[in-house]
């Protein structure tokens, strides 16, 4: 990646990085009999665990869903035919990202912290204005970096203390309120402001934090730190008609002493 001044470095090949700990080099791990693979632009599933299924998950780089397989694939193709459909990027989607600028405790170090924050329709079946899944990536974004000898910005023993606090609320829309279907989409949608508690990382099991929360890390340098409603979301029975938004957010941040500070 490029590093701002110039040199590139490197950074983790997944698109959820809360699993880098625990999956093996083909991005794989068994989850309570189910066996989820994570890529650089998919989220897989074989919600039955046959672990005979897994080289056909490896292969497969289109969204597609089926009574046992699910793949989520987010990019920017289209993909046609049974079972397939076009890539979240083209579908509904809402933006809450806060980007930032490099920050310098010292010459030789810089740190940042930001906001990754977006939904989009996503399943085999998704389209604008309705879906049965929907994908919410909500990250704070801890990052600390040092020069070498040679003069890159390397992630290396610089691992200077963190804290935040947020407070935040978040909606999306749904058909439950349509009182002429009972399940799928329908004419008449709704918002809604809730989800229960659930783990928002691979094993060992997390429980996402809610509003509000404040938290101190006393060691970080390239840190994914996911909030609710961050994960992959299915509505059921009746099904989404927007995805996530976070609104009414407001974070203040420091990190080796340097100030971050978002309200939205």
């Amino acid at each position: 990646m490029p590093d701002g001044e110039g040199g590139e470095y490197f950074d983790l090949n997944l698109c959820d990085k809360t699993a880098a700990n625990v999956v093996n080099l083909d991005g794989l791990v068994i989850v309570e009999g189910q066996i989820h693979q994570y890529t650089n632009n998919a989220i897989k599933l074989i919600t039955d665990g046959d672990l005979g299924k897994i080289e056909k998950l490896k292969k497969m780089n289109e969204t597609y869903q089926d009574d046992n397989i699910l793949v989520a694939v987010f990019d920017n193709k289209v993909f046609n035919g049974d079972n397939h459909l076009k890539s979240a990027s083209f579908l509904s989607d809402n933006n809450w990202t806060k980007t930032a600028n490099w920050n310098y405790p010292t010459s030789k170090k810089r740190v940042k912290v930001w906001i990754d924050g977006h939904s989009e329709m996503s399943g085999a079946y998704a389209e604008d204005g309705c879906s049965e899944y929907a994908s919410c990536t909500f990250y704070i974004r801890a990052e600390a970096m040092k020069k070498n000898f040679w003069g890159n910005w390397k992630y290396t023993s610089y691992m200077p203390s963190f804290s935040f606090n947020a407070t935040w609320e978040y909606e999306y829309y749904d058909f439950s309120c349509d009182p002429f279907i009972t399940q799928g989409c329908g004419v008449y949608n709704c918002p809604k402001h809730y989800v229960p508690a659930y783990s928002c990382t691979a094993e060992p099991s997390y429980i996402c934090p809610t509003s509000p929360h404040s938290a101190y890390y006393p060691t970080v340098n390239n840190a994914f730190l996911p909030l609710t409603p961050h994960g992959i979301w299915k509505s059921s029975p009746t099904w989404f008609y927007d995805p996530f938004m976070v609104t009414h957010c407001s974070f203040s941040s420091i990190i080796d002493g340097k100030s971050f500070t978002y309200n939205w």
